[in-house]
Parts: C-alpha cells; structure tokens; sequence
C-alpha cells in the first residue's frame, strides 16, 4: 500500500530518545503492522498491539512528545490506511490522533512535525466529512493552519510542501466532486509541488506525476459536466443516495461496505 506521506516524509527526523523501551517497542510494533499488510495480510490486528505499546509509552511518560506524537501518527495511519478500502466510518480514530498532537504542540509549540502530522489527520477528517456538505474551505480551514504553520517554522523543507500540496489535491478532487470550484487548489498542490522540486531537484521523480494529475485535474470539468464515476459507494442505502444527491449522478450501482 502506499502509506501516508508525512510519515514517510518525517520519518528521518524521528529518533529514538535513551532509555525510552516503551516507545522503542510502540515502534517497533508499529514496524511489524506495516511490514504484515505489506506482505498482504491485515494491519488492524497487529496495529491493535502497537496502539497497546504507544499507550503504554504515554502512560510511562505522560509528557513525552515523541511518545504522544508517535500514538498520533499512529491512530491517523491506522484511519488513512481504511480509507482505500472505503471505511471512513473510524472518524474517531482522526480525532484521536489530533488530540494527541495537540497535547504534543501543548508540550513543544515549535515543533514543526507536531504540525504536520495534526495537519495530515486535520485533512483526512475533512474528507471523511465532505458529504456533510459544508463549506469546503470552512472543512479544510484548521488542516491547512496547521501546515501552513508547519512550513513557516521549516520554509525550506520540500516534503512538507509536497505534504501541503497533497492535502490542496484532496481537496481539489472532493471539491470538483460536490460541484464546488477545484481549480484554486488545483493550482495551489501545483505550486507546492513545483516549489518542493526548486528546493530539492532530486525528489523530481516523486513529484512529477503529482504535477501531471495536479495540472489535469485543475483543468478538468466539474462532476455535474461530465457525470462523474456511476459507482455510489456508501455504508447503507439512505447515504447512498444522500451521496448521489450531492454529486447530483444517478446511483446506477449500489455497493455496500463504502464510505458514507
């Protein structure tokens, strides 16, 4: 699967403080669930032992940043990796990982990762929610404080502008889907991108087909044009055709098990 790239981003900057074993198992742990779903198997059940491991890090040390931060990026990998498989019911899980980077930020309040992460979780509970119809840029407001704080403390830091630029993408594709304008952050992820390859020619690889989608989908019509997928995906029948309502497409199919 293709994790969340904030963590792949950060990872470099994490490391491991002395005699902190708590959080040295949590990651490990964590280590172990993502090398299970990489060899196709499941990463909820051993995810649920490196949630126990990160808990017992937090409880060892209430005011430990990394230990609060990991569970953090933890719980938001663990909802972004159902979001592929169409469960966007675990809100909680989003909301829980904020709360940890709250408390992390509380902890140290120039942390730049602490930022990123929360922005990360902030922007995938906003597309968990886009059907609740909201003002778009109102859903996405605090996510993009948040990063936006993150690049004023690192400005030179070319993954947190392709982590930036991801979250205007998102937002780009929800927004075209509800009908609402998806150019400006179209070409916001667009000048994100290509900021980050100016900064660090070397991730052009990365980030070029990011460019290409960025560019086509600014130019793309709005769903209600071209109809957008006939494919509902929703928990039940009622959110199937709240979903069909407000991408106004037909529900040609009904599938159940999707996000609602």
């Amino acid at each position: 699967m293709r994790w969340p790239l904030f963590l792949l981003l950060l990872a470099p900057a994490i490391q491991d403080p002395p005699q902190e074993s708590a959080l040295a198992r949590a990651r490990a742990k964590f280590e172990e669930a993502q090398n299970a779903e990489k060899a196709g198997g499941d990463f909820d059940t051993p995810g649920k032992a490196a949630l126990a491991a990160f808990n017992e890090a937090v409880k060892a040390d209430a005011k430990s940043i990394e230990a609060l931060a990991g569970r953090g990026e933890f719980r938001a990998t663990l909802a972004a990796w159902r979001f592929p498989r169409g469960d966007f019911s675990k809100r909680a899980e989003f909301e829980a990982a904020i709360a940890d980077f709250d408390e992390a930020i509380k902890l140290d309040p120039r942390r730049a990762d602490s930022y990123a992460g929360r922005g990360f979780a902030r922007s995938k509970l906003a597309v968990a929610r886009m059907f609740a119809r909201g003002d778009i840029d109102e859903l996405f407001k605090t996510a993009f404080e948040d990063l936006d704080k993150a690049l004023e403390l690192r400005p030179a830091d070319a993954g947190l502008l392709i982590l930036r630029g991801d979250a205007h993408y998102e937002k780009a594709v929800y927004a075209r889907f509800r009908a609402d304008p998806h150019r400006p952050p179209a070409e916001k992820a667009l000048e994100d991108y290509r900021e980050a390859v100016r900064l660090e020619s070397g991730r052009a690889a990365l980030v070029d087909s990011r460019i290409a989608s960025a560019g086509k989908l600014a130019d793309s019509p709005v769903a209600v044009d071209d109809k957008g997928p006939s494919i509902v995906w929703s928990k039940t029948w009622e959110l199937a055709k709240r979903e069909a309502q407000v991408r106004r497409v037909p529900i040609f199919f009904y599938v159940s098990g999707g996000a609602g």
